[in-house]
């Protein structure tokens, strides 16, 4: 049965609502400021793997010089019987290109590609948990909105309920069917009322002013009350397993440890030999004091065995190792506080969907018992402090009722969330669904360009 979050004795008959929680979380969805930054931190993370790929490809690079040289030679031949002069002067140009080719750099190049593709799925889920965040908090405002307008009507129909109480008690003291005290204490009972419903409309403006932070919009006028998720598991078990496997700070952690062994082996790739081959052209003019021209080509492999560095790659593999050992502990860890979120969630939800029953029925009984009381007051059994009492518990089980729907709502969206389906993709929103992999896609292969 769907759990309207207005009851029906609360709720507007203007016409039909215009604005949804779907409505709501699409909007947030495309303004978020906290899920627009954690997709420019994924594409910043996705440069680490053409980064990371570089390593197979050649590095060229080009240089040139340009000089001008001017000599005078003075010599004496034939044993100095006359002098001879020569002056040279000539511009000249040196130009050249290098080519150095990796062929084996230890295995570094491949590790690191991995381990930058396993931070890019660290990021990704880290990017589905703001998301699921995000949009908790944008459920939460809009669920608040809806309580607020809610509370605000119920109090100023109490209020007015009240109101027609100190008229009719008034009256009665007229007639002398009633006493001062019945007055006095209708007209308290008034002016609590009317103090409920003043701070009803304070708190009806922080709820505006949340929904407005969250959501990006100002609180339509009209939205529709927001109805509990119809969600994938029915049992308790069925929401810890799902949790186990995607929630998203578990996946996370899955995605450290995987580029944390990787980094191992691209501290080890420090100790194996690394073989690179090299080309080069220069060409040559006019260089010295002479006029020629040179050309020279030169092709080389080389090959580089360290023996010993100092000892610092091997304190940059110990560190690594630790380093895979703390984020095994922290998947552990993330495993463990999934299970107790998705636990805490489910029992809480169904806690409150049982006190949903009941305050139901708590309401319907104390309306009846109000009617009766309001009756038997006319015949003079009850007297009107019974009939205030009355009014001012059933006041508190329908504030109570409001409240308790809004929390069922807000707790089935809580257990979507720690089961990682509080996404923008399992709530089928309204609105463009990004793809974080697209951005890799684009530039995994890109060589150049700077955008």
């Amino acid at each position: 049965m769907a759990i309207a979050l207005v009851p029906s004795w609360a709720t507007s008959k203007e016409g039909p609502a215009v604005y949804s929680l779907n409505d709501a979380l699409a909007d947030t969805y495309t303004s978020a400021p906290q899920i627009l930054r954690e997709r420019a931190l994924l594409r910043q993370t996705d440069e680490g793997v053409p980064r990371a790929l570089s390593g197979w490809r050649p590095t060229i690079s080009v240089g040139a010089s340009a000089n001008y040289n001017q000599s005078s030679y003075v010599t004496y031949p034939f044993g100095g019987s006359f002098r001879y002069d020569e002056q040279f002067a000539a511009p000249g140009y040196s130009a050249g290109v290098t080519i150095s080719q990796p062929l084996f750099t230890g295995g570094k190049t491949v590790a690191s590609t991995r381990q930058a593709m396993h931070t890019v799925l660290q990021e990704r889920a880290r990017l589905v948990m703001v998301e699921q965040q995000v949009f908790q908090s944008a459920v939460s405002a809009y669920v608040s909105l809806s309580q607020a307008r809610s509370l605000l009507d119920l109090a100023k129909q109490n209020e007015a309920t009240l109101a027609g109480q100190v008229h009719l008690t008034t009256s009665q003291f007229g007639l002398r069917q009633a006493t001062e005290t019945d007055v006095l204490q209708a007209r308290s009972q008034y002016e609590a009322a009317r103090a409920a419903s003043r701070q009803a409309e304070s708190d009806l403006g922080v709820a505006e002013a949340s929904f407005q932070r969250m959501v990006g919009i100002a609180a339509p006028d009209r939205i529709e009350p927001p109805q509990p998720l119809v969600l994938p598991v029915k049992t308790e078990a069925d929401a810890d397993q799902l949790a186990s496997v995607d929630y998203p700070p578990v996946m996370g952690a899955q995605y450290t440890l995987a580029a944390r062994r990787d980094a191992v082996k691209v501290a080890f790739a420090a100790l194996l030999p690394q073989i690179s081959a090299q080309a080069s052209f220069q060409r040559q003019i006019n260089q010295d004091e002479a006029k020629f021209t040179e050309d020279a080509e030169m092709a080389t492999i080389q090959a580089s065995i360290p023996l010993y560095q100092g000892g610092s790659e091997y304190a940059a593999i110990r560190a690594a190792r630790h380093a895979v050992d703390a984020a095994r502990h922290d998947l552990d860890d993330q495993k463990r506080i999934a299970a107790q979120t998705a636990d805490s969630a489910w029992r809480k939800l169904q806690a409150d969907r049982d006190q949903l029953v009941r305050n139901r029925a708590a309401v319907s009984l104390g309306e009846a018992a109000l009617h009766a009381i309001q009756q038997q007051e006319l015949l003079g059994v009850r007297t009107t402090f019974e009939v205030l009492q009355q009014q001012q518990l059933l006041f508190q089980q329908q504030k109570t009722l409001i409240q308790n729907v809004a929390n069922t709502v807000a707790d089935s969206y809580a257990v979507a969330a720690s089961i990682g389906r509080l996404t923008a993709h399992d709530l089928r929103l309204d609105a463009p669904i990004y793809d974080p992999a697209a951005h890799l896609k684009a530039v995994k292969w890109k060589m150049i360009g700077t955008e």
